[in-house]
């Protein structure tokens, strides 16, 4: 597994990485014929959205399998250091989850495993984190996202009145829901619903839902 970070050479060399961009194809490419794994950082200095969505692009027939870690500011770091002085700000949560959820859209389709999201400071050895995109289950969080986007274009087109009930397998009952019921607050207050109620379904497969309007 290559620990890349990045393709992009000026955001290699802000976290001081001796080697370009380029030099990262080389080496994955000359390793084509065996398993190759790669991690991906975003919110690094110098990088943005964009910047990620091409990290992701250029990883896309390069590598097997992906990890996607956005940056902690971990204390007493340099990282720290320029946080600290005001140099450096990471991303938002938010952020973070738009971000997460482009880069997955790119990789997943394309057959690129992403076998996880997120890294937890402590636990992972680095320290102890400070600012970042702190969150135990940043996949959940994306998911979520995705379920609810899915869950709109089915309702733009249903239009339904008065209560809403979404019919999920059990797996999806959290994703459904999204965070904290962010998910139903937000179908119930953008398509003018008197309630959204959400049931799980032993007859549904992961990923399949049954919307009904009474």
């Amino acid at each position: 597994e290559l620990d890349a970070l990045t393709f992009h050479t000026p955001s290699l060399r802000a976290v001081r990485r001796r080697y370009p961009g380029p030099r990262l194809i080389t080496m994955l490419e000359a390793l084509a014929g065996v398993r190759r794994g790669l991690v991906l950082a975003l919110g690094l200095p110098g990088q943005d959205h964009a910047i990620s969505l091409e990290d992701a692009r250029l990883a896309v027939g390069r590598t097997e399998t992906v990890r996607l870690h956005p940056v902690l500011v971990v204390k007493r770091s340099a990282l720290w250091e320029s946080h600290v002085e005001g140099l450096y700000e990471p991303l938002t949560l938010g952020q973070t989850v738009t971000t997460l959820r482009a880069m997955l859209d790119l990789l997943e389709p394309a057959g690129v495993e992403v076998i996880r999201v997120g890294q937890q400071a402590g636990p992972d050895g680095l320290g102890r984190a400070v600012a970042g995109p702190r969150h135990p289950s940043l996949r959940e969080l994306v998911e979520a996202r995705r379920t609810l986007d899915r869950l709109r274009d089915r309702l733009r087109d249903a239009r339904p009145a008065g209560v809403l009930t979404i019919r999920c397998a059990a797996v999806d009952e959290t994703r459904t829901r999204g965070p904290f019921n962010d998910n139903v607050r937000a179908l119930r207050a953008e398509f003018g619903l008197e309630e959204v109620v959400v049931l799980p379904d032993p007859t549904l497969e992961r990923g399949e839902f049954v919307l009904e309007a009474s």
